[in-house]
């Protein structure tokens, strides 16, 4: 089925589930909030829908009420009607019929058009049969004394108006067949004078309300349509054996069967509402008997006689439409098959897509086991091969042909860019070399050796390995390159401790060869004070041969313990001594150059622990670079041509060091060299004037005292050197 392994296969199902289950799920929750949305709108237009047609059907339903009340108030007050009780006779009353036999044939609404005298019995009787009215003869005319919407009627003043209940018509004392469900309105008959001289009826063809209620909602309606009494007793039901069991007897109530909905509609006016049996809607209607009597068609006796109505009595219905829950659910059942339909077709194409993204994916890891294998082959290789030549110091490089790196055992930490060239990464000089041996060796194909210095003063020999191809053309050059600096600084150290020592037996001979005379001469000068016989003169001549005798064997002295190879033992040392010293030697040829020398060490200072000879030969490589500095600024004499040396204590990281400070105002150092200024051969002097060791090994003299050096300068403006020494 996966085209898998065996042992790949287990895999597979656990894969293709956690795939497969969410993305079904998830389609089948946004599915289902479609399916939710749709409901709730289509739910919402129906609820809309059956208000709207219950809405229209009570409008309609007013307006038939308010035409009967319109018709009863125009049969109370006909015209004939009071000739007749003023002046009984035959054709007034056939005049009277015929004119009520016109109004139930223009309205069609009135089963039966009745005046009944102050007995009760009917005088006369239109009764409308097939649509046409029809006057009752004599024999068949009834006594309804007994009927309450009668006695109803005959106990309201004149003008007031009795609605009855809605029910079915009773003829001769039993209910008429078929059964016609009728409303029965009702005035006092009166002449004149006012007075009562019976009761107007008319009988209202109930089914005429059926109608009205069929056409305005039944039709439209996603439902039933009904209406009850205010009792709970169906008036119209789709099953009319339901309807009017009160008159049989029987309770057939809106509350049997829907007992939680009555419970919220028998003391409400209107409202809808949602149960787990349905969609509900109701509205309750009463005669618009006070709307009728503001209208313009309500005569004056009916106004004044409104406050005694019973209109309110028994008159009132429930229009209800009711949608059965399955209906409701039957509005988005084919809706929910369709989107049930697609789900499953949506799942059918996850499947497969599923299988074949999990079969990718794992023939994918297959190719990727293999490939990692090889790798971790080639990785260990590899591995090998660059610690074997990352344990080699010399730098390697591998390049192409256009000198761009392709591998080197430089430091990992900080790997070079493989599109960097040899210059900007082995030798750093941001420039190409001047003699190549990368170029040499692309050209010749020869291996080629050359010394270069780099931008940091170091000096490297650089060998170039030419890789031949089978056409026996250069591809490819290994580059190795070795730090020959400290070989040549030792090497250059030698040689200058070979001429220091050359020098310092050259001047402890002279010394001593000036030391035997020099002795004599202040010997003899001695002498000449002593016997000088109180000669002035000569005595001052004599003690000046002496103090200047004295001074050139001092001079003397301290040539040769600045001649001396080093001592073998560190001593404690005082600054001022060791200073005072080696200013005797040079304090002259300052003066001879015109440098003013400012010097500032204390008496109080503490010892030094240290090598005397080496500090000396320190001191003087700093005051003979501020000499040199100052007087490529300054060739002649000036005020500003000065040297200061300055001696304190000070607290470093800790520890208490001492701080010699030696500060010219002369020519200072190139920004570009003041960083390597302490490396060997790098020196601010021109070529054939400094070595380039000065400063370097001044730099070894402190690092051998555990001290250190700072060197700060601003081209052509100062240069201060910092000696800091330990005291601990």
């Amino acid at each position: 089925m996966t085209d898998l392994p065996s042992a790949q296969f287990s895999g597979f199902w656990k894969r293709f589930l956690l795939l497969f289950i969410p993305i079904s799920l998830l389609t089948a929750a946004l599915l289902f909030y479609v399916y939710s949305s749709e409901a709730h709108r289509r739910t919402s237009l129906v609820k809309t829908s059956e208000k709207e047609l219950l809405l229209n059907f009570e409008k309609v339903a007013q307006r038939e009420l308010q035409a009967i009340l319109s018709d009863l108030a125009l049969l109370g007050e006909h015209h004939e009607l009071q000739e007749y009780f003023e002046k009984p006779s035959d054709k007034i009353l056939h005049a009277w019929e015929e004119d009520w036999a016109s109004l139930s044939r223009q309205r069609g609404a009135y089963d039966q058009v009745r005046y009944l005298d102050l007995s009760g019995v009917e005088k006369v009787r239109v009764n409308l049969l097939n649509g046409k009215p029809e006057v009752a003869p004599q024999q068949a005319l009834q006594d309804k004394s007994q009927r309450y919407y009668f006695q109803a009627a005959m106990s309201l003043p004149p003008g007031g108006i009795y609605i009855s209940p809605f029910d079915l018509n009773v003829e001769h004392g039993q209910l008429q067949k078929p059964y016609k469900p009728t409303l029965r309105l009702s005035t006092p008959a009166v002449d004149k004078e006012g007075k009562k001289q019976g009761v107007v009826v008319l009988n209202y063809l109930g089914e005429r309300f059926r109608a009205l209620l069929d056409d305005n909602v039944q039709r439209r309606s996603a439902g039933q349509s009904m209406l009850l009494n205010q009792q709970g007793y169906w008036l119209i039901h789709p099953q009319r054996d339901k309807e009017f069991s009160f008159m049989f007897g029987k309770k057939e109530l809106f509350g049997q069967d829907f007992p939680l909905a009555w419970q919220r509609i028998k003391d409400a006016d209107q409202g809808q509402f949602i149960n787990e049996q349905g969609l509900f809607t109701f509205s309750r209607i009463s005669p618009p008997l006070k709307q009728w009597l503001q209208s313009d068609s309500a005569p004056q006796r009916f106004i004044d006689a409104a406050a005694q109505s019973e209109a309110e009595s028994g008159s009132a219905w429930i229009a209800l439409s009711f949608v059965p829950d399955e209906n409701l659910t039957g509005l988005t059942r084919s809706l929910g098959m369709h989107l049930l339909m697609l789900w499953a077709g949506l799942c059918l194409l996850y499947f497969f897509g599923v299988r074949s993204q999990v079969v990718a994916a794992i023939k994918r890891e297959q190719s990727h086991d293999e490939l990692r294998q090889s790798q971790e082959l080639y990785l260990g290789l590899y591995s090998q091969f660059s610690t074997l030549l990352n344990s080699i110091e010399d730098k390697i490089l591998f390049l192409d042909a256009d000198r761009n790196i392709l591998w080197s055992n430089l430091d990992p930490k900080e790997p070079s860019d493989p599109k960097e060239h040899c210059f900007q990464v082995s030798l750093p000089t941001w420039r190409m070399c001047a003699d190549c041996s990368v170029n040499q060796s692309l050209s010749t194909g020869r291996v080629v050796e050359n010394e270069i210095t780099d931008r940091d003063g170091r000096l490297w020999l650089v060998r170039a390995f030419p890789v031949m191809s089978k056409d026996n053309l250069v591809v490819n050059v290994i580059v190795i390159s070795h730090d020959i600096t400290d070989q040549r600084r030792v090497q250059s150290e030698n040689i200058r401790t070979g001429q220091l020592a050359s020098l310092g037996e050259l001047a402890a001979g002279v010394a001593h060869e000036i030391n035997n005379p020099i002795t004599g001469v202040i010997n003899y000068a001695q002498l000449l004070l002593n016997r000088r016989q109180n000669n002035e003169e000569v005595g001052k001549l004599a003690q000046r041969i002496i103090n200047e005798g004295n001074r050139i064997a001092e001079i003397v002295r301290n040539m040769l313990l600045l001649a001396r190879e080093s001592e073998p033992e560190t001593a404690q040392l005082k600054l001022n001594e060791i200073m005072q010293a080696l200013l005797s030697l040079t304090r002259k040829q300052l003066e001879k150059d015109g440098i003013h020398l400012t010097l500032s060490i204390p008496e109080d200072l503490p010892q030094l622990h240290g090598h005397a000879s080496q500090l000396q030969q320190l001191f003087l490589n700093l005051i003979n670079n501020a000499r040199y500095a100052l007087n490529v600024k300054y060739p002649e004499a000036d005020q500003k041509k000065r040297l200061e040396i300055i001696a304190a204590t000070d607290e470093v990281e800790g520890r208490q060091m001492l701080r010699i400070t030696f500060l010219d105002h002369g020519s200072g150092i190139n920004p570009e060299l003041l960083p390597r200024v302490l490396n060997p051969f790098v020196t601010t002097k021109p070529a054939g004037v400094g070595t380039g060791l000065g400063l370097s090994i001044s730099h070894e003299i402190v690092k051998r005292h555990k001290g250190r050096i700072e060197v700060k300068s601003v081209e052509g403006e100062f240069t201060q050197v910092d000696i800091l020494l330990p005291l601990d």
